[in-house]
């Protein structure tokens, strides 16, 4: 008689773990949309995939301090990302997984460039759309002239949908 007893309290407390492991709070690792207008949609986050118009580079928020730009098959850089209240930006920082040579360490003789820690893009999402607006708009011209196929940066990306 104890064995059976303990069976069926070992099935009831499985039961109650699972019961109690499918409530959880499905929008705990929303990240929240850095907004500057009434168009968007606070419902959504900003933890999916953007594509720019030449596929790369495209962007990832993964954590809600951080967002991965792609900026080809073998070069991806992660970036801190700060959020408030109606706006958002990404800081400045050289980590990166990239097996290619980048320009991004270059200053290209000019007095403003990003350094570590500096805010360095500005977003905001309007519906489907996430758009970047650059601190340092010269540095990034400089940058994106060293590439030749497409710029290294793009100012306008698209919810990749699956």
């Amino acid at each position: 008689m104890k064995v059976k007893t303990y069976f069926i309290y070992r099935r009831l407390l499985l039961l109650i773990i699972l019961v109690f492991s499918s409530c959880t709070d499905k929008n705990e690792n929303k990240i929240p949309l850095a907004l500057n207008s009434k168009e968007s949609d606070s419902s959504k986050t900003i933890k999916d995939k953007w594509l720019s118009e030449h596929f790369y580079p495209n962007v990832q928020f993964t954590k809600k301090n951080s967002v991965i730009i792609e900026f080809n098959g073998q070069c991806q850089y992660q970036y801190p990302i700060n959020v408030k209240t109606n706006k958002g930006w990404i800081e400045y920082q050289i980590n990166s997984d990239c097996l290619t040579d980048t320009p991004f360490d270059k200053t290209f003789g000019l007095e403003k460039y990003p350094k570590a820690g500096d805010q360095f893009i500005k977003y905001r999402i309007l519906k489907d759309t996430l758009y970047f607006e650059y601190l340092h708009p010269d540095w990034i011209d400089s940058v994106n002239s060293q590439q030749q196929n497409y710029p290294y940066f793009s100012e306008k990306f698209v919810r990749m949908t699956e």
